[in-house]
C-alpha cells in the first residue's frame, strides 16, 4: 500500500472541434496522503494502550496493598492464636491442679446432702485439704 499517491492529469486544448496535438500547459496535480492517517490511527491505538496500561498499573498497586494488608492480618491472627494456645495450656494445667480439690469438695457436698436427707450411721465427712483454703 502506497502511503502517498500522486496523480498527474494533463489537459488537452480543444481546437476546431478536435483535440490539439500539443497538450495544454495546464496541469492538475492531486495528492492523497495516506501516511498521516496511518500515523493518526497508530497514535489513537497507542493512547488507548497507554490508558489501559495505566489502569492495569493502578489495579496492580491496589492488589499489592491488599496483599500486604492480608499478610499483616495473617501475622496478627497467628500471634493471637499462639497466645490463645498458651492460655489454653495454662488453663489445662490449672484444671489438673484443681481436680483433686474439686473431687474432694464434691464428695463432702454429697455426704452432707445425704446426711441432711436422713442418712443415719454415717461417719462425719473428713475435711478436704485445699491449697489456699
Amino acid at each position: 500500500m502506497a502511503l502517498l499517491q500522486v496523480h498527474f492529469i494533463i489537459f488537452q486544448k480543444r481546437v476546431n472541434r478536435g483535440w490539439s496535438k500539443v497538450p495544454d500547459v495546464s496541469i492538475a496535480i492531486s495528492a492523497q496522503d495516506k501516511y498521516l492517517s496511518a500515523l493518526n490511527t497508530m497514535a489513537k491505538i497507542t493512547k488507548s494502550f497507554s490508558k489501559d496500561m495505566d489502569e492495569m498499573e493502578d489495579t496492580l498497586g491496589r492488589l499489592n496493598k491488599n496483599k500486604y494488608t492480608l499478610k499483616m492480618d495473617l501475622k496478627d491472627a497467628q500471634r493471637q492464636l499462639e497466645k490463645a494456645e498458651k492460655q489454653f495450656q495454662k488453663t489445662g494445667k490449672a484444671k489438673d491442679e484443681l481436680a483433686p480439690s474439686l473431687s474432694c469438695l464434691r464428695a463432702r457436698n454429697s455426704a452432707r446432702l445425704f446426711q441432711q436427707a436422713g442418712g443415719m450411721g454415717l461417719r462425719p465427712v473428713p475435711p478436704c485439704y485445699l491449697r489456699g483454703m
